[in-house]
């Protein structure tokens, strides 16, 4: 499947228009046409449906979706990899974070290992614990930093030292909302009250293990 047009077909999903797709991409309506209607021939399934003057995808569109952005991340990983084998000071390394202050600590490495090879390029996608290792399972990052436990049977894992501070989320008439501090055993005792916490964890940096 030809990678141009993927990116074709998700450029037509992200702009619900043949004409604006067509423009964005500086090639012809009829062109772009033909394109999906190619695709469309190969998957043997339609992928947009008119609603009014837009363009929506089906659900096999939706699923064709996914499915690209996901070839053309790896294909992009891969190219870059390439490309930085013969680039001794630069290349593209490609993280994913969950939600952490402790992310600190990436950007200080991140800036210290610039100064040594300024033309190194990283790309960081946010996303909770279960996204992150999603796609660092897909090959489309090369680690990750967490906010749950690892699964050390399929990661490699380091520490990274601290731990996050988050807040309980009261109602402003409960009694708890007049003190000036809680503990978590303190509101575990009192589950009759309404309480949103998030208990602070300490994040891990995640590299999948080399197969045996």
């Amino acid at each position: 499947m030809d990678i141009e047009l993927l990116r074709n077909f998700l450029e037509i999903a992200r702009l619900g228009s043949m004409t604006k797709a067509a423009s964005s991409l500086h090639i012809s309506q009829p062109t772009l046409s033909v394109q999906m209607k190619s695709l469309e021939e190969v998957l043997g399934r339609k992928l947009f449906r008119k609603e009014g003057r837009n363009l929506v995808m089906t659900e096999e569109g939706e699923l064709l979706e996914r499915r690209a952005a996901d070839i053309i991340g790896l294909t992009d990983k891969t190219l870059s990899e390439f490309r930085a084998l013969s680039d001794s000071l630069g290349g593209d390394v490609r993280i994913g974070c969950a939600e952490s202050v402790l992310i600190d600590h990436l950007a200080l490495a991140v800036k210290k290992i610039k100064k040594k090879r300024p033309f190194l390029r990283c790309h960081i996608t946010s996303g909770d614990t279960a996204i992150v290792t999603s796609i660092l399972e897909q090959g489309l990052i090369d680690f990750a930093i967490i906010v749950e436990p690892p699964d050390l049977d399929r990661y490699d894992s380091i520490r990274i030292p601290g731990v996050d501070t988050w807040c309980a989320v009261i109602p402003e008439d409960s009694p708890l909302a007049a003190k000036k501090s809680l503990t978590f055993d303190y509101i575990k005792k009192r589950t009759h009250y309404y309480v949103q916490a998030v208990l602070p964890r300490r994040p891990a940096a995640l590299v999948r293990k080399p197969p045996r």
